[in-house]
């Protein structure tokens, strides 16, 4: 399985202890456990619940996950598939036991509708494959209106079509260009110096040797430094931000 950007989960919404009054074990198995957990949420017969999870690695689809249209900061209103999906309780606690919950294409790994306290706990969240096309910035020609990236592969997914990028290519789900993309620093992995959040949508793009591409934009005022890496997540109303270095 391919690791992209292990993200911590240190967020807590929620402080204290666990008062809620059912416990929902969850047996860690191999395979799809979207439909598991959307049973046991479903099936909760208290306002105050925790799912305790038994520890390991968990993998999610979409193939049974809940699906309704909803409206998420900073994404487009639309239709999203929802792993986690809770709605109306007093309150929910998630301990991951220190579990790995691996989510696999478009979907909303958590929404919390009308409760009033909610605790995610000891559990680290990844993608097999991320929303996202990485690359290292290696020539830029602003006479000539091209950057040129070395773009990662291990993890990663996308192809070059009639002259355009498209990524991920997973469930037939593709973007066609770069999209809202921000280079950032390779040592410290912050936002690089004077970087600008732009949105990229090359004339044209041509694969150069030893696997790098270059980008032809006509119309970009700012160009990524060389030496830092761009970070592009596409349509940034449709997918959030995967990150990896």
């Amino acid at each position: 399985m391919s690791k992209i950007s292990k993200l911590l989960l240190l967020f807590m919404l929620a402080f204290g202890h666990s008062y809620a009054s059912e416990i929902i074990h969850i047996k860690h198995t191999d395979g799809d456990m979207s439909f598991a957990v959307r049973q046991a949420i479903e099936n909760a017969k208290e306002k105050d619940i925790e799912l305790v999870f038994e520890k390991g690695t968990y993998t999610f689809l979409t193939d049974y996950a809940l699906g309704k249209y909803i409206y998420v900061t900073n994404h487009g209103n639309g239709f999203k598939k929802i792993i986690f999906n809770f709605n109306g309780f007093n309150s929910v606690v998630i301990n991951g036991n220190g579990s790995e919950f691996i989510f696999h294409g478009q979907t909303a790994p958590f929404v919390f509708e009308g409760c009033k306290k909610i605790a995610v706990k000891n559990v680290t969240l990844d993608w097999d494959i991320p929303f996202s096309f990485q690359g290292d910035v290696v020539a830029v020609n602003k006479e000539e209106h091209w950057y040129e990236l070395k773009p990662y592969t291990k993890g990663y997914s996308w192809k070059l079509a009639k002259g355009k990028i498209e990524f991920p290519g997973i469930n037939n789900f593709n973007f066609s260009s770069l999209g809202s993309s921000l280079p950032h620093n390779k040592e410290t992995k912050a936002v690089d110096y004077g970087a600008w959040d732009s949105s990229l949508k090359s004339n044209l793009v041509e694969e150069k040797a030893d696997g790098v591409l270059r980008f032809y934009q006509y119309n970009l005022k700012k160009f990524p430094r060389v030496g830092s890496v761009l970070q592009s997540k596409g349509d940034k109303k449709i997918i959030g931000m995967h990150q990896h270095f």
